[in-house]
């Protein structure tokens, strides 16, 4: 018999795709992250970027770096646009 999870309950006990970071993408991350920021909320503001296409793009980033809990926002998010 299987047993039903929530989705919650699945994208915490999904480990399979775990990528660690070294320091130095951490720190480039934290470098970089203020620019990219402000070029997407300008984007955005000027709305040259449409805000499905900015979710779908982060659930491949979110999918491809494998972290669940981002992956799991991004998913709640992405339903409540449509």
């Amino acid at each position: 018999m299987v047993k039903k999870t929530s989705l919650s309950e699945s994208v915490i006990l999904s480990d399979e795709f775990k990528r660690k970071f070294s320091l130095w993408e951490l720190y480039r991350s934290f470098v970089l992250t203020p620019r990219a920021m402000s070029k997407l909320i300008g984007n955005n503001k000027n709305k040259l970027v449409d805000k499905h296409f900015v979710e779908r793009l982060q659930l491949a980033v979110t999918e491809v770096n494998g972290c669940a809990a981002c992956s799991y926002q991004h998913t709640q998010i992405k339903l409540s646009i449509g």
